[in-house]
């Protein structure tokens, strides 16, 4: 994991879940699709570029994330500055890095928060 800011921002405009999968996948911000101009389709488009890399990312809702996760994925939840959603790489569970500046992570409660997970494809 390569921490990668995000370099736009706000509601319908940020770029955070951008940042965390490059982030994660130790690539540029540049290589990951502009998924603000996807919306509200941003998650196929993601899989599209995700599926030339042998991996899909599934969301789930977990009761004890800390129990049922390991490595890297992402956090989806409230965000503390605007009335929308924010995303940060998580480890293992628990928050690990925020691609937002300003490093103040999630708000709300993290019974609310839902975990990107990275599925290894297995292809012929």
């Amino acid at each position: 994991m390569i921490p990668i800011k995000q370099t736009s921002f706000g509601k319908d405009k940020g770029n955070c879940m951008a940042a965390c999968v490059a982030s994660i996948l130790e690539v540029s911000l540049e290589e990951i699709p502009d998924l603000v101009t996807a919306l509200p389709k941003w998650r196929e488009a993601l899989n599209d570029y995700l599926f030339t890399k042998e991996l899909y990312l599934l969301t789930a809702r977990l009761d004890e994330p800390k129990k049922h996760l390991k490595g890297f994925h992402i956090i989806a939840g409230q965000s503390p500055r605007h009335d929308c959603l924010h995303a940060i790489v998580g480890y293992a569970g628990q928050p690990y890095f925020d691609p937002h500046p300003d490093n103040s992570g999630l708000a709300g409660n993290p019974n609310d928060w839902e975990y990107d997970l990275f599925l290894k494809l297995f292809t012929e």
